[in-house]
C-alpha cells in the first residue's frame, strides 16, 4: 500500500509528519463534510478559521496548507463539519470579510473530478468547486 508523508501543524508547536495513504482521504462521509475555503489572507491564523467556523459545528479537522519555500499559508484550507451544519456554514461564510479578504467557502470536490486529474497531497486530494 502507497504511504505518502504530509506535513501537519500540530497545537501548539511546529510540523509534524503523518502517514496517510489514499484510502485516508474520505470524501463525503455520511458524518462530515468538507469544505473548501478560499481566499485566505496570508496573516490569517489556523486558530482564526477555526473558531470562525465551530460557531457552526464541531471541527473535525482543519487543514492549513503551507508553501514549502516559506512555510506561510498558501491561500486556502480546508475543513471538515457535520454535514447538517456543513451546508449553513457554507451559506452564512461564504462572502465573510475575514483579515481583508472576502472568504470563498463551498463543498470541496475531489481533484479526479477536475480535467488535471490525480490525487494531490498537498491540498488532500480535494479542489473547490469555485470557478472564478
Amino acid at each position: 500500500m502507497d504511504r505518502t508523508h504530509v506535513h501537519v501543524r500540530p497545537r501548539p508547536g511546529g510540523l509534524l509528519f503523518r502517514s496517510f495513504t489514499h484510502h485516508d482521504f474520505h470524501f463525503n462521509h455520511a458524518d462530515e463534510t468538507k469544505l473548501y475555503i478560499g481566499n485566505i489572507s496570508f496573516d490569517t491564523e489556523e486558530g482564526t478559521l477555526r473558531e470562525l467556523f465551530e460557531d457552526y459545528a464541531p471541527v473535525v479537522d482543519l487543514y492549513v496548507p503551507l508553501d514549502q519555500n516559506t512555510g506561510r499559508p498558501r491561500g486556502f484550507a480546508f475543513v471538515t463539519l457535520e454535514p447538517e451544519n456543513a451546508q449553513r456554514a457554507i451559506q452564512e461564510v461564504d462572502g465573510w470579510e475575514v483579515d481583508g479578504r472576502m472568504l470563498r467557502v463551498n463543498e470541496a470536490q475531489p481533484k479526479g473530478g477536475r480535467s488535471e486529474g490525480g490525487f494531490n497531497t498537498q491540498n488532500q486530494g480535494y479542489a473547490s468547486t469555485n470557478e472564478w
